[in-house]
């Protein structure tokens, strides 16, 4: 995966969690614990519908952009199984302490892929519907290196969402799956 300075510097953004000149703990309050833990759950949900090659499903969870993007669930799914190895067929997962990037919820997920490599994706996160019944969509979802994602992540960041649970499974990652 080539990093331009594109990529690294929304690496650097999102580990940091720099958007508007806010500190990241400013930013975060903004979004509500239970924010977080709905995000989390929709990607979990999404990976868990990849796993059974449930393309409805997974598409489900995808933005109005994404669904406009890719048309069909069949050609969604193409393009994850094409793409997306890692999040596709995870060995396992853990959820990693989320940022804001300009105004935009960005959830890290470190991933055990089934090649055995450990990469970050970044899933970027939208609110759809009206207010009191609106749910979170993912966005988008960017894989970088481990090494590359540390390298850039301040040490110490708190993580909003209170309590030891990652996953479904609580540990440090999620091993449900071969």
């Amino acid at each position: 995966m080539k990093l331009t300075k594109k990529r690294l510097l929304f690496l650097w953004m999102t580990c940091f969690g720099l958007t508007a000149g806010l500190p990241a703990a400013a930013q975060q309050s903004a979004m509500s614990e239970d924010d977080w833990i709905a995000i989390r759950a929709v990607i979990n949900a999404q990976i868990d519908a990849l796993l059974e090659d449930d393309a409805e499903t997974a598409f489900s969870y995808a933005s109005p952009a994404l669904r406009k993007l890719f048309q069909t669930p069949r050609q969604f799914i193409s393009m994850i199984r094409q793409n997306y190895a890692a999040v596709y067929r995870p060995r396992a997962f853990t959820f990693l302490p989320p940022s804001i990037v300009d105004d935009v919820p960005v959830q890290p997920v470190q991933v055990l892929a089934p090649d055995g490599n450990v990469v970050v994706a970044l899933y970027s996160m939208q609110r759809e519907g009206a207010a009191g019944s609106a749910e979170w969509k993912i966005n988008g979802c960017q894989l970088v290196p481990l090494n590359a994602f540390y390298a850039a992540l301040r040490v110490g960041r708190d993580d909003p969402v209170a309590g030891p649970v990652q996953s479904p499974i609580a540990g440090a990652f999620h091993f449900d799956r071969g």
